[in-house]
């Protein structure tokens, strides 16, 4: 597997000789499904010592080789990819990976669902297909004080994803991103995203913020004042996947042409989910005119297949597994797994263990050895051999 791994690295003309090993080794091991990945794992089925390892991830170009490693094979799978309902579907979404300790780099206290945690925060960028997902890119926000310590341009979560949709065109062509769709949740209602997305020619499907305006006030106040003559529509989706699938039921009222403040025109939807009377009132916009209430509702649902994403990364290609002290080190590792996810799929095979992975490559030798003339004895030397192993 690692010399499998190295020989398509080294197709993509994007790491130095000198680093294949190390490189092919690394993405190798995060390609196996692991409790924790780390520079020995890497380092015992690369072949190398655990120091190669932690210093090829430590180098100071190690971050822009990652990123290129990550567009090219990125760029490649995109030949074979199946796009969803025959359109590129782009969710964005962020995520943490927390970090205690001492003399961590770039490390501070950000916001997430259930509090504040501390560590870092990368914006992920996926693509959402017919049967599968593809990982984009992965961009950290970095600190003021990291930043300026090493020279880098600091850019907020706004800035980061309006330069990433602006940068689209050198990947895809005009005319696919004409039938795009963006899907964000409330995190990312800004209107530098929302003219970012209609500047490539795309529409939108978000979530927006219970203060943003609409036709003059709140869209929340706008709904509440509108209740009597914006009918309410029930609309029932499938929900889950798999043999056993569930049907949610929701409330939906829906304002065609509502003028969303700082954008334009938009349909803007106010959803409430009738399984959970608890939960609050949703507040949906598209930029899409045309767009039923029940597509904008079915398209924003499909928004949850990034956080089933990040649950599967996280769990099973060690997307937050990385303890280096140096941040770039971490920078490296987050575009290694998304590149060992990349290659995963484009094999088509089921991810596997250690074990599995260590069985096979045994049961290779063995082959070999047996297809050997005279075999038979050098066999039958190394069974004896592993039976006195075992009764000692």
């Amino acid at each position: 597997m690692p010399n499998e791994t190295i020989r398509k690295l080294s197709s993509l003309n994007a790491v130095p000789k000198r680093l294949l090993g190390a490189v092919g080794g690394y993405v190798a091991s995060l390609a196996l499904a692991a409790k924790k990945h780390t520079f020995k794992a890497a380092a015992e089925m690369a072949g190398l010592d655990e120091s190669r390892i932690s210093a090829a991830m430590n180098l100071a170009q190690m971050p822009e080789i990652s990123r290129s490693v990550l567009n090219r094979s990125v760029r490649r799978r995109l030949r074979r990819f199946k796009r969803l309902e025959d359109r590129l579907v782009f969710i964005v979404d962020g995520t943490i990976v927390g970090r205690r300790g001492k003399g961590v780099e770039n490390a501070g206290k950000h916001h997430s669902g259930s509090g504040f945690v501390w560590g870092h925060r990368f914006v992920n960028f996926v693509l959402l297909g017919a049967d599968s997902v593809l990982p984009l890119a992965s961009e950290p926000i970095y600190s003021e004080r990291y930043a300026r310590e090493n020279g880098l341009k600091r850019r907020t979560e706004i800035e980061i994803v309006v330069d990433w949709i602006q940068g689209l065109g050198s990947t895809f062509s005009g005319e696919a991103l004409h039938s795009a769709l963006f899907l964000f949740d409330s995190g990312y209602d800004a209107k530098a995203i929302q003219h970012a997305v209609k500047g490539v020619g795309a529409d939108f499907v978000m979530s927006l913020k219970s203060s943003r305006a609409v036709n003059g006030t709140s869209v929340r106040d706008f709904f509440w004042r509108t209740r009597r003559w914006l009918k309410n529509q029930t609309i029932r989706l499938n929900a889950g996947s798999g043999k056993k699938r569930a049907r949610r039921t929701f409330s939906v009222r829906a304002a065609h042409e509502a003028n969303l403040k700082g954008f334009g025109l938009v349909t803007a939807v106010c959803s409430v989910a009738e399984s959970r009377r608890g939960k609050p009132k949703k507040y949906l916009a598209t930029s899409d005119l045309e767009m039923s209430p029940r597509d904008v509702l079915r398209w924003y649902a499909m928004r949850w297949r990034i956080e089933t994403w990040h649950r599967e990364m996280k769990q099973g290609f060690g997307f937050v597994d990385c303890r280096a002290r140096r941040f770039s080190a971490l920078e490296s590792h987050v575009r290694f797994t998304l590149t060992a996810y990349v290659l995963q799929r484009e094999a088509g095979a089921a991810q596997i263990t250690r074990g599995e992975h260590e069985l096979r490559k045994a049961m290779k030798s063995i082959k070999a050895e047996a297809n050997k003339f005279g075999s038979g004895e050098a066999l039958r030397s190394r069974l004896l051999a592993a039976v006195q192993d075992i009764a000692a």
